[in-house]
């Protein structure tokens, strides 16, 4: 009876010490997660040499919490210019679903959005969009001036449900917008539709385009039917 109550005790010793040795398992931290929306092909922005130009679309792209809740208190947005982006640029605003979240003026090449106050949810994306107000081109920048915007991942400012910082290595992803030309007198093509047909041996592609002049008349030359600049 004796050497039964030992053995037990032994094991019991023995379960005690394998559940004390457990290691606890490590927290997975709260990420970030960048993603952009759409991009398109180069696009061209018609300006206006003696006004502002309002509301343009320079990029939008979705914020992501991963393994918790996440608060956003700072955005920085990049821009990419071939000429001053304060010669370009008069003030941006950030927006969350048609809502302002706050309006802002560039500093060298960036815009700061630094007093937003943004909740995310875990693994519910939410959608911003970035528009900016050009400034007018005569005395600013010069014909087929080129921007383009960008999500500057390591300006971000972001905590974790319990208010601590989300490092840099657990912001993921990027959102490069399109590249603009800013053009006051041009011609604008936009693609309609594209048809194909066969018959026999021979295939035939058409594409329907639409072509909009903007600042003063424009003129197609023949070539341009073959696919020539115009």
């Amino acid at each position: 009876m004796k050497k039964l109550l030992i053995c037990m005790a032994v094991l019991a010793t023995a379960l005690i010490s394998c559940k004390k040795d457990k290691p606890t398992p490590t927290p997975v931290p709260t990420q970030l997660r960048i993603r952009l929306i759409s991009a398109t092909v180069p696009s061209v922005i018609k300006v206006s040499p003696t006004a502002e130009t309002n509301d343009i679309v320079m990029l939008q792209y979705s914020l992501t919490a991963l393994n918790g809740d996440a608060h956003v208190s700072q955005l920085p947005i990049e821009f990419v210019c071939s000429a001053l982006t304060e010669h370009i640029v008069d003030h941006a605003s950030l927006k969350k679903e048609g809502e302002t979240l706050e309006d802002a003026f560039p500093t060298g090449n960036k815009v700061l959005f630094k007093n937003i106050d943004l909740d995310l949810i875990k693994d519910k994306p939410v959608i911003l969009t970035v528009l900016v107000s050009l400034q007018k081109s005569f005395g600013n920048y010069s014909e087929n001036t080129t921007i383009q915007a960008l999500v500057d991942a390591l300006g971000i400012k972001v905590q974790d449900a319990n208010l601590d910082a989300i490092a840099d290595e657990n912001i993921k992803g990027s959102a490069v917008g399109d590249t603009f030309i800013l053009l006051s007198d041009g011609v604008v093509v936009e693609k309609i539709s594209t048809t194909t047909t066969s018959e026999g041996s021979t295939v035939t592609t058409s594409i329907t385009l639409k072509v909009t002049a903007f600042g003063s008349d424009q003129f197609l030359g023949k070539n341009a039917l073959l696919g020539e600049s115009i």
